[in-house]
């Protein structure tokens, strides 16, 4: 219910203070609204905006309005310049209900930090197919769990690993969530005669560490989830018109490459740390194998 109110909150603030240059509508992505969260997750809003005027600027419009109720949030950082642009801010929840209950029913397993606050990713959008594609994805991450109910304990060990490893971020060169849990479904997907968590979890550390990125893809709509890049034989189905991908998929030399299913873009293009997020599979491997 704390969640919902301060969406509510800065979603009415946004929507009365752009009503009049812009038409305005929100999209929810991202674990909270696939129930994959852990402690410290970015509350993710996706705002799409249609200019009613054409001189309205709606970066410096919406900074504005957010600096003008800085005592609401904290530590408001744009980040413009990223492929995709975003707006971090933070509201303080730490004097309210939430963090006590959090707090007894956890003990001291979670930092104070992550408990004292909520985070909020403002991505932004002009066009509606982006907008829908946020719906949809929440719609297929809620399907594939129901369908594959390991997936959601691997993913919550993973999230946590990956944040404390500080590799679960796209703009700081890690993977983010959408990233791993694909990775999790393709696994899941080729070993659906797997039933122990702790089984898969070693061998989906084993296969990502070992994993031919320069090679291969990962595109859970195949049958096998892994696909030889072959850049020819991609050039020439899409000149006979015959992908059903709005790009190819490119021979990069160092390259994690997963293919959304909904877009059919790569989602990790950003993911520039390869070496690191292979050593960050490789870490975890090492422990189990030797622990095991």
């Amino acid at each position: 219910a704390l969640y919902e109110e301060k969406l509510n909150l800065i979603e009415n603030l946004i929507k009365n203070g752009l009503s009049e240059n812009y038409e305005i509508k929100f999209g929810h992505y991202g674990s909270f609204f696939t129930n994959v969260s852990i402690e410290g997750s970015d509350l993710d809003i996706l705002v799409y905006y249609h200019k009613r005027k054409e001189e309205s600027e709606f970066y410096k419009d919406i900074l504005n309005l957010l600096e003008q109720n800085e005592n609401k949030f904290q530590n408001i950082c744009p980040i413009l310049t990223a492929s995709v642009p975003v707006i971090k801010l933070q509201i303080n929840i730490k004097d309210e209900i939430l963090v006590k209950e959090i707090k007894l029913k956890n003990a001291s397993y979670f930092e104070e930090e992550d408990l004292s606050k909520i985070k909020i990713d403002l991505t932004f959008t002009e066009s509606e197919e982006e907008f829908q594609h946020s719906h949809e994805v929440v719609t297929y991450i809620n399907k594939s769990l129901e369908e594959y109910p390991l997936i959601k304990p691997i993913l919550l060990l993973l999230k946590r690993y990956f944040k404390d490893m500080n590799m679960n971020k796209t703009y700081t060169g890690g993977l983010c969530s959408y990233s791993l849990f694909l990775l999790v479904l393709s696994f899941c997907k080729c070993n659906k005669q797997c039933e122990s968590a702790t089984k898969l979890l070693y061998y989906f550390m084993e296969n990502f560490t070992y994993f031919d990125y320069s090679n291969y893809c990962i595109d859970v709509e195949k049958e096998n989830c892994y696909v030889l890049k072959d850049k020819n034989e991609n050039e020439k189905s899409v000149s006979d018109g015959n992908s059903s991908y709005d790009t190819n998929y490119e021979l990069y030399e160092n390259e994690i490459y997963i293919v959304d299913p909904i877009s059919k873009l790569n989602v990790s293009k950003s993911s520039f740390k390869v070496d690191e997020i292979i050593l960050t599979f490789r870490k975890a491997f090492n422990l189990l194998y030797y622990e095991g």
